[in-house]
């Protein structure tokens, strides 16, 4: 039996087995996660903000909130990311009218997006009177735990209530701290969406009957693409399980023609075809080349290679002034094309070279496949100059954390995968319903090791490691119960 048994059909109203009890839970879940979520927020709320580029989302929302769209003031993005730094601590927008600024809009880099700018700049608008990401900083929670509750759905579809519930709150009570950067205003978070809203549409496309086999699942996925807008990383996303679709049974060969069109055609219509718009208005080019931009940065993860690649941002401009003699702007597509036509003639010339990136891209995702950032200022090892024993005196509480989380993150990684080994062959029968819940995690695993490795991007498909912790957690207490009935 598979995602297509007739007798396992799902009615539209609760999307679940039994609608009112697991209405029940799923409000009790809500309400759990909605608890450790607030808890989350205010333990990591003066954390300091590694990642960069929400300095440039902030000022896209403090242009559009001022009514200067498609720009920023980059002048105050770099107070605020310099600030940052300086103060180690993350710098809420509500504090940039104090900052520096030029008064002067301009076109933001080709690398970004608008739509976690606009986010929060239309919430601003609409339920306060100052610029603010307390009300985004809601949407965001919304979207996790929607995504959260449709994945739930999902698995109470294949494995049962108990099980689904399980899995919820193994998110719910350890996830956050797996990636507690999701407790702050964070794009990365939207990518769960685009995962979770793509499976919930392809579960109700195997299971719902009349017009519904399209027209809901459509739905799913029109909102899932629409959060592309936000965070583009699972762009390709729709054309794996598409692929997963062209191989189940159970519908006709129509519908699935018809499902997969959909899995294609909605996200270059709702993302792509606009996005090449644009850019085109933007920038003036089609594509801005920023797979070009990370293939060549991240190409240097080879250190002391022969070809002057590096891991590091703020080497961009360097190099193209000595190997090109150019001057360009950061971010810009000229930018991005100079660094990704050099990447690709270093892939062609020396396939080898890229192929040692590539293994070493895969030892540093079985090294550190996840990594967080903790509510409290660390002494990082590396840098203190310090011997093990040394340090341990020196700094104890950091290094607890870090042999704590070492343990936590490695455990939840590694024990999810073998249990998801596990879980396969035990319950083949549900094997195509296991293949698209864990589908985020074998994306996730093939672009990182591609393109760039990045512990915060690993997440955004790790999370669905819940299922098969679920899974041997209950088949634990299974075991246990009957030990003792015996």
């Amino acid at each position: 039996m598979g995602l297509y048994d007739s007798r396992r059909s799902l009615s539209l109203s609760g999307f679940t087995e039994a609608g009112s009890t697991m209405g029940r839970r799923l409000l009790a879940l809500g309400v759990v996660f909605t608890v450790v979520r607030i808890a989350t927020i205010l333990a990591y709320r003066d954390t300091l903000y590694y990642y960069g580029m929400i300095a440039s989302q902030f000022a896209i929302a403090e242009a559009a909130y001022r009514g200067h769209f498609f720009a920023q003031d980059t002048v105050l993005a770099s107070a605020a990311m310099d600030l940052a730094t300086r103060e180690e601590r993350f710098v809420a927008i509500e504090e940039w009218t104090q900052l520096k600024r030029s008064g002067r809009y301009t076109t933001f880099l080709a690398q970004d997006l608008p739509g976690f700018g606009y986010l929060i700049a239309a919430t601003s608008r609409w339920f306060g009177d100052r610029l603010t990401t307390r009300y985004a900083m809601a949407a965001q929670v919304s979207v996790e735990l929607a995504s959260l509750l449709i994945f739930v759905c999902c698995v109470a579809a294949a494995y049962g209530q108990r099980t689904a519930v399980l899995a919820g709150l193994v998110y719910a009570l350890a996830y956050p701290f797996v990636w507690p950067i999701a407790s702050l205003p964070m794009r990365d978070i939207f990518a769960l969406g685009t995962f979770a809203f793509f499976i919930g549409g392809c579960f109700l496309f195997f299971r719902a009957r009349g017009p519904w086999a399209l027209a809901g699942p459509g739905i799913l996925v029109t909102i899932g693409s629409l959060l592309l807008w936000v965070r583009p990383s699972g762009y390709y996303y729709g054309a794996g399980l598409a692929l997963l679709v062209v191989l189940a049974g159970g519908k006709s060969v129509r519908l699935r023609t018809a499902f997969v069109a959909v899995l294609l055609l909605v996200p270059w219509l709702t993302f792509g075809y606009p996005y090449r718009l644009f850019n085109v208005r933007h920038y003036g080019v089609a594509d801005t080349d920023f797979l070009g931009r990370v293939l060549w940065a991240h190409m240097g993860i080879i250190a002391d290679n022969p070809y002057g690649l590096v891991l590091r941002d703020d080497a961009f401009l360097p190099w193209i002034r000595q190997h090109y003699g150019r001057d360009v702007e950061y971010g810009s597509p000229e930018m991005n094309r100079l660094l990704g036509d050099y990447a690709r003639k270093v892939i062609r010339e020396d396939p080898r070279y890229f192929l040692r990136t590539l293994l070493k891209r895969a030892s540093e995702i079985a090294k550190t496949p996840l990594d967080v950032i903790p509510p409290f200022p660390l002494v990082a090892f590396g840098s203190s100059g310090l011997s093990v024993s040394e340090y341990a005196r020196a700094h104890p509480a950091s290094l607890v954390y870090k042999l704590t989380n070492r343990l936590v993150l490695t455990t939840f990684f590694y024990g999810g995968l073998v249990l998801t080994v596990w879980l396969a062959r035990t319950r083949r029968a549900r094997w195509y319903e296991l293949a698209l819940l864990i589908s985020p995690l074998a994306f996730t695993l093939a672009v990182q090791v591609l393109i760039a490795f990045e512990p915060r991007y690993m997440a955004t498909g790790c999370w669905v490691l819940v299922l098969p912790w679920a899974c041997g957690l209950e088949e634990c207490h299974t075991r246990r119960a009957g030990r003792r009935a015996t």
